[in-house]
């Protein structure tokens, strides 16, 4: 019958090859399965150039097609009777030259196309193929052949045999998309046990969509157990309440139970990991799967309880804890995870009213591998990054990569919508309203808006210069403590006393809380840049006679070509600054040195004693994407200006800030020491802060003056911000502060004038007040009280 249909649709004879063919398939053993289990078989992955193309699997002899497993499909409603019908005719032909790729057990891959034309598809059962290598026609089986081009708006029913290509899997359509059930996707259960979501383009049909003759080929019965009753009770399904941290214990291929802990949830699916092993395995699964022994006690002492609250006596502190109260958990195998040592040492601080260096102990960090993963851990298992961001990054993650090479296009659509002049959300979450996602594993990596993954800042900060992104690397982050969480807003807005503390100058909003009192902030004209008093002081300032520059005409990636960074370099090392002296002790080579000193992805995590000279007005480079600008370029974190019952008005962040964050600049009246003791008569010196770096170091231009002269020879500028300034102003001072100011240069190299910039000591959790050190001279006939709070606290200011 096979012969005589094919010589009445195409007019040619393959008797003698189809002999041999057959002959060999009878050979083969039954399998369809891509486990392991008691054979090895291959799993193929597509590149990206072979996308477009059909995929067969050449197996063993297929045996008639009408073949009734016992029991197997019992028990159908009338959609699946529906399915069913609408399966076995859902191809109904194959055309000639359809391209193919040819795979078999132990064998590599091989392109082929289809030999004849099929007008009957569903009554065939072997496809003869032309392989591109080899001259003679061969056959395989039609129930392996794997058809790429689905229509996106095409229904597919369930039981449909699919073959994934970003698992190298094959398995069943177990949903259909509901925006309700799945958010738009097809659950998909693989012949390895597992499970996920997909979209109809990230996988291939089946020419033969026989459920029955499928399954009687897997040879494996626990396999074909597991199916039966998928689909058997599937409309039948217990719902378990199952929550993350929650151990279970699952089947696995040795038909033993292990113990496994939830990780992640995706509607119906959960993603569990085998920690009794050290590959610490991670599957997604089917919550009502056959697998899952459903016969323990699943109590509450066997979960991992993730619990968060903020309190608002710690102002609101975010705290979250990780117990696990269940003794037999105390016998699993610990994570080993890297940590590193952080340095016993001392960091260099400004001060307040003079920026004499200032000595603050390190803050003391956990040692213990334990507590930082599981810090880590909970941070990653917020609601809003469960139930929000990981759905459309699996959406997004789904998109199949297409080779390319980057330019603007690839983010044009995506930041459409973005202005970086009106920055309202907490940024590390702004690369998620462009297309960004997180591709979550070992490393963790950002997947860009054209589906390309990235695993390292280095090569997100080269994709942002390529692509000329309105994006910053300072929206971007790489440590796993930083959550990823909307800023806070749980405030009261009947105590909310202003919108914006700047009137719509800054990047940001800044508002302006009080639900102690009727107090508002005292009146001063908000300013968002240095402010000479008199037109002498003017003209001092805005002197570049002394400034330099680059030539570079890429972001500076380049630093010992980099005229800015090299002047950092020079003057730290002239200046004997502890950083530069520590490499020069382990004999770094000055390239090596200057990659690790400064702003490291526009974050400073070591301060730079003789200041940090910036990229300026003269300079060739990219104004937005230099890595060596940074302060110029505005305010991009989420602050609230709030009343405190002892310290009176103070800043917190609304977001999780990273080590190294600039959070602002100190911005006031430029005026000259003589103007600020006379301001202190008659206004207050409290808001005074001196410049008197010019005090502390050397100038590689003065080499040739009588330094102990120029010192006397004039006191330093002081900036005020009684009257004019900015947010910097409420800054309260702390004796254990998070925060730390940096001297920067910009337009002007004159050590008389640099830029007070404030960075992150630390990593800062949401609702956290920010504070520095104020190093004020302690008086004898004036004395005021601090209320920082902290262990180290010497109980007075002044």
């Amino acid at each position: 019958m096979f012969f005589e249909q094919q010589n009445k649709e195409n007019s040619i004879s393959f008797d003698g090859r189809i002999e041999n063919v057959k002959a060999n398939f009878n050979n083969d053993k039954r399998s369809s399965s891509m486990f392991n289990i008691r054979r090895s078989t291959s799993s193929f992955v597509l590149s990206e150039k072979q996308s477009d193309t059909l995929i067969v699997i050449d197996d063993d002899n297929d045996t008639d097609s009408d073949i009734e497993i016992d029991g197997a499909i019992a028990d159908f409603n009338q959609h699946d009777k529906e399915d069913l019908g609408l399966l076995k005719r859902f191809i109904p032909k194959l055309d000639i030259e359809t391209e193919l790729i040819h795979i078999t057990p132990n064998q590599s891959l091989r392109i082929c196309t289809a030999a004849l034309f099929y007008s009957n598809l569903p009554e065939t059962h072997i496809i003869v193929i032309n392989h591109t290598l080899n001259s003679s026609p061969e056959c395989a089986p039609k129930r392996h052949l794997y058809i790429n081009n689905t229509n996106p708006i095409l229904s597919i029913p369930s039981r449909a045999r699919i073959y994934s290509r970003c698992s190298s899997l094959l398995g069943f359509i177990y949903e259909k998309p509901c925006s309700m059930k799945n958010a738009n996707r097809y659950l998909v259960l693989y012949d390895n046990f597992t499970a996920s979501y997909q979209l109809s383009t990230t996988f291939h049909l089946c020419l033969c969509q026989d459920f029955d003759k499928h399954l009687l080929n897997i040879d494996y019965s626990d396999l074909q157990t597991y199916y039966r009753n998928a689909f058997r009770y599937r409309h039948l399904s217990k719902q378990l309440n199952f929550s993350i941290g929650m151990i279970i214990r699952v089947k696995k291929f040795d038909g033993q139970y292990h113990n496994a802990r939830i990780i992640e949830k995706d509607y119906s699916l959960i993603k569990i990991c085998f920690y009794e092993r050290k590959s610490q395995t991670q599957i997604w699964i089917h919550c009502n799967a056959s697998i899952i022994d459903d016969s323990q006690e699943l109590s509450l002492s066997k979960k991992l309880r993730i619990s968060s609250s903020l309190s608002s006596s710690q102002s609101q502190h975010s705290i979250t804890d990780l117990i696990i109260s269940n003794t037999d958990l105390s016998r699993l195998r610990k994570r080993k995870t890297n940590v590193n040592h952080i340095d016993e040492g001392k960091k260099k601080l400004r001060d307040r009213l003079n920026t004499k260096q200032l000595s603050i102990p390190q803050r003391q960090s956990s040692s213990s591998s334990d507590e930082t993963h599981s810090a880590s851990r909970a941070n990653m298992l917020t609601a809003y990054y469960t139930d929000i961001l990981l759905p459309k990054f699996r959406l997004l993650n789904n998109i199949p990569y297409v080779p390319h090479k980057c330019d603007s296009q690839c983010v044009l659509v995506a930041e459409e919508s973005f202005h970086p002049n009106q920055l309202h959300i907490n940024p590390f979450l702004l690369p998620f309203k462009c297309q960004w996602s997180i591709v979550d594993g070992k490393p963790r990596g950002y997947r860009t808006p054209c589906h390309r993954t990235l695993y390292s800042l280095d090569d997100i900060e080269k994709y942002l210069f390529r692509t000329d992104s309105k994006l910053s690397i300072k929206f971007f982050i790489d440590d796993l403590l930083t959550r990823f969480v909307p800023a806070l807003d749980k405030f009261d807005k009947k105590f909310l006393v202003k919108v914006d503390l700047a009137n719509g100058q800054e990047n940001i909003l800044i508002p302006v809380y009080n639900d102690l009192n009727n107090d508002k902030p005292d009146n001063f004209t908000y300013i968002t840049q240095i402010l000479p008093f008199d037109t002498k002081i003017y003209a001092a300032y805005n002197n570049t006679n002394m400034t330099s520059c680059c030539t570079c005409i890429d972001n500076c990636s380049d630093r010992m070509k980099c005229a800015c960074y090299r002047k950092t370099l020079n003057q730290a090392l002239l200046n004997h600054d502890p950083f530069v002296m520590e490499k020069q002790r382990n004999r770094f080579s000055l390239s090596n040195t200057v990659k690790s000193m400064a702003y490291q992805k526009k974050r400073l995590l070591h301060p730079v004693s003789s200041g940090i000279y910036e990229c300026n007005s003269k300079c060739s480079c990219h104004k937005e994407h230099c890595s060596n600008r940074l302060i110029q370029q505005g305010l991009f974190v989420q602050l609230q200006l709030f009343q405190d019952k002892h310290k009176g008005w103070g800043l917190r962040t609304l977001h999780d800030l990273p080590r190294g964050t600039y959070i602002c600049q100190y911005i006031g009246e430029l005026i000259t020491s003589d103007q600020g003791h006379e301001r202190a008569q008659t206004i207050d010196d409290r808001y005074q802060t001196s410049l008197d770096l010019v005090r502390q170091i050397r100038y590689e231009n003065n080499n040739n003056k009588d330094e102990e002269e120029e010192e006397e020879e004039e006191e330093p500028y002081v900036i005020d911000g009684s009257l004019y300034s900015n947010l910097g102003k409420y800054f309260n001072h702390s004796c254990d502060p998070n925060m730390y100011i940096q001297n920067v240069f910009i337009e002007s190299h004159d050590l008389h004038f640099p830029h007070l910039a404030l960075f992150t000591r630390t990593r800062v959790k949401a609702g956290e007040e920010l504070t520095w050190h104020y190093n004020c001279e302690l008086l004898p006939d004036r004395e005021v009280k601090c209320f920082c709070g902290s262990k180290n606290c010497r109980g007075r200011l002044f």
